[in-house]
């Protein structure tokens, strides 16, 4: 069984390596929707994307972007074309124009979508600086942008025109807002973007908001998880004469994660570190004519597990991810087994009693799960005869299945 599970880890991580490859689509103008795969590229240049329909292939083609309509990748990148009238003035810097007002030019670009509700937001990112729209559908104001920008104003002063601030009071602020706490907004995305989060929220307009990634491309991304849950376990002593049973009990476990996950999503490598409690007990009775014996075995340890290994994921309807992992662990003991040996026969009775010092033990495991929303999850795993080697030839062998409940930062 290890050598089957260490041969599945070794296969995940080769496979990994040959497929990063990021998941996504794209639209045509007539409405055709084509999935496939693009190679890691800064998605705000619509002109060298590359794609390819296998997901390690190598044929890739370049999306013409006269004849797409929309592309993204899996559900949280999304850019749309639109024709729409914008600025063409520089944003800020030194060397800015002197005009104070808008030099509006009429252009067809791709614009990235980052709130998706009644009022959406998008940026628009050039050579100039990066430019926010949004649209209100409950009250019908289209496609425009937020104007901000610096001009050189006299003596070489840099003056800002700032009417963003008044458009944002007037189309997307909630009942009760006072214009001052619009006056002091900055023209950055997450100032603007907390101003759609609110507005969405407190109108209640029924549309399903939706917050995407606005990153310029797919990079690998460092994820925190805390995990808490219970496992079933199986407790075996061995090389002991008498040999014993075995015992089964329930424990409580709980821990921490931290995964890299690859820019394409699909794969990720995680470290875990866990702690549990193992408390058991066997006994056996052996009965002859002229004695009866006794021998009790109790193991009582506290475990450290760290785990290493990789994990496959497959996202399915945006929200929900199914995935299935293995890992190569260490199991560090707290504790002992001890055997107690009591004999009774007619001259009276005998006694004694060892403790044996656990040693600490490498184990592979494997499970699966389940996440929703990338934040709330559930898994199942089983370790592989994780055996404890103690003094005398003395071992300990735990056969574990165990449910975690995640939480993801």
């Amino acid at each position: 069984m290890k050598q089957f599970a260490l041969s599945i880890m070794l296969f995940f991580a080769s496979f990994a390596l040959n497929a990063q490859n990021v998941k996504g689509y794209y639209i045509t103008t007539s409405g055709q929707r084509t999935e496939g795969y693009f190679k890691s590229v800064n998605f705000y240049n619509e002109n060298n994307l590359l794609f390819t329909s296998a997901e390690t292939g190598t044929d890739y083609a370049k999306v013409d972007p006269e004849t797409v309509s929309e592309y993204g990748a899996g559900d949280d990148v999304v850019f749309k074309k639109f024709t729409v009238q914008l600025d063409d003035s520089k944003l800020m810097g030194t060397d800015v124009g002197p005009e104070k007002m808008p030099v509006w030019v009429t252009k067809t670009v791709f614009m990235n979508l980052i709130i998706d509700g009644d009022a959406s937001l998008y940026s628009y990112t050039s050579d100039k600086g990066v430019k926010y729209f949004f649209d209100v559908k409950s009250k019908n104001i289209a496609l425009n942008q937020l104007v901000y920008k610096q001009y050189m104003a006299k003596q070489n002063a840099i003056g800002e025109n700032s009417q963003f601030r008044q458009q944002l009071y007037n189309s997307v602020s909630c009942p009760g807002d006072n214009v001052s706490a619009y006056s002091s907004l900055n023209y950055s995305k997450k100032e603007i973007q907390n101003v759609f989060r609110k507005y969405n929220s407190c109108t209640g307009s029924g549309k399903e908001t939706k917050e995407l990634e606005a990153t310029a491309s797919r990079k690998s991304k460092f994820t925190f998880t805390l995990l808490a849950g219970a496992g079933s376990t199986k407790v075996e002593t061995g090389n002991i004469d008498p040999v014993p049973g075995s015992t089964t009990n329930t424990l409580f476990t709980g821990g921490a994660e931290m995964a890299l996950t690859l820019p394409s999503g699909m794969f990720s490598f995680f470290f875990k570190a866990m702690y549990e409690d193992v408390s058991a007990e066997t006994q056996i009775t052996t009965t002859t004519p002229t004695r009866t014996s006794v021998d009790t075995h109790t193991i009582k340890s506290s475990f450290a597990d760290l785990y290493i290994g990789p994990r496959y994921n497959f996202n399915f309807a945006g929200k929900h991810t199914l995935f299935a992992d293995v890992a190569y662990a260490v199991a560090i003991p707290f504790g002992d087994t001890s055997r107690k040996h009591q004999t009774t026969t007619v001259d009276g009775t005998v006694s004694y009693y060892h403790e044996y010092t656990l040693k600490s033990d490498f184990f592979y495991t494997a499970g699966v799960g389940y996440q929703y929303n990338n934040k709330y999850g559930v898994e199942v795993h089983s370790d592989f005869s994780r055996e404890y080697d103690g003094v005398d030839l003395t071992t300990v062998k735990l056969n574990r299945l165990w449910v975690n409940l995640r939480y993801t930062f």
